[in-house]
């Protein structure tokens, strides 16, 4: 069941994430330390430009600690306060109904994965069940590996567009697999529709198309895309 939500996730999770990268990321004005403030849920990323902050409402998801080897949710760490409400209490009670102890338990083991790559799975997660939302990750100087989930208007997707999406389905595969279900998913989320090709889909978007072919495994095998010419 994990593993499918991952799946679903994938494409998901990479566009919050490029969007994200594009505000806030390298490139940007945004290039000094960053702080959150468990009181107020105030997540800020300095600018060493003298641009203002980029701040947003922030919750701490979970981190992961190497020394433990568990990821503890952030709505079982005593020494942050819950926000009045908390989207980790979400993904807590989807995994009380569907039964996965990596989202129903408080502390959960990290197995064969990183630190990091665990709290980017949660992240993925995350981004999927709560609408959207992009996550900022940090480590602390022990290892520890964090997530906080991002909430801004500033932080809503601009329209689909064919080049983001293969973009995003590029990044989605350094991290994640992408299956069809994967491509679905997304295009759910952000109403565009998809047609069946052979070997594959096309996603119709505003500006053109997408198509992308998977072998009999599900595994993607070739991508292309289409622009329309402009007006």
């Amino acid at each position: 069941m994990l593993e499918d939500m991952l799946l679903d996730a994938a494409v998901v999770q990479a566009e919050v994430q490029a969007y994200l990268s594009d505000l806030i990321g390298e490139g940007t004005p945004y290039d000094g330390g960053w702080s959150f403030d468990a009181e107020t849920h105030l997540f800020s990323l300095a600018s060493t430009s003298g641009v203002a902050p980029f701040v947003a409402r922030g919750e701490l998801l979970g981190a992961a600690s190497p020394e433990r080897g568990m990821w503890q949710w952030g709505w079982a760490n005593p020494g942050f306060p819950r926000p009045v409400e908390y989207g980790s209490a979400v993904l807590r009670d989807c995994g009380e109904v569907n039964g996965i102890a990596q989202l129903r338990d408080a502390e959960v083991p990290l197995g064969d994965v990183t630190p990091r790559e665990f709290a980017w799975q949660m992240g993925a997660i995350a981004s999927l069940k709560l609408g959207l939302k992009p996550c900022y990750t940090f480590a602390l100087e022990d290892g520890i590996v964090g997530v906080i989930v991002l909430t801004d208007e500033r932080l809503q997707l601009p329209a689909p567009s064919a080049p983001r999406l293969l973009r995003c389905v590029g990044q989605a595969l350094q991290a994640l697999p992408v299956a069809p279900r994967s491509v679905y998913v997304w295009a759910a989320m952000r109403a565009v529709p998809v047609e069946q090709i052979p070997g594959g889909m096309r996603v119709v978007l505003p500006d053109g198309h997408a198509e992308l072919l998977f072998d009999e495994h599900d595994r993607l095998i070739n991508m292309s895309g289409q622009v329309l010419p402009s007006a």
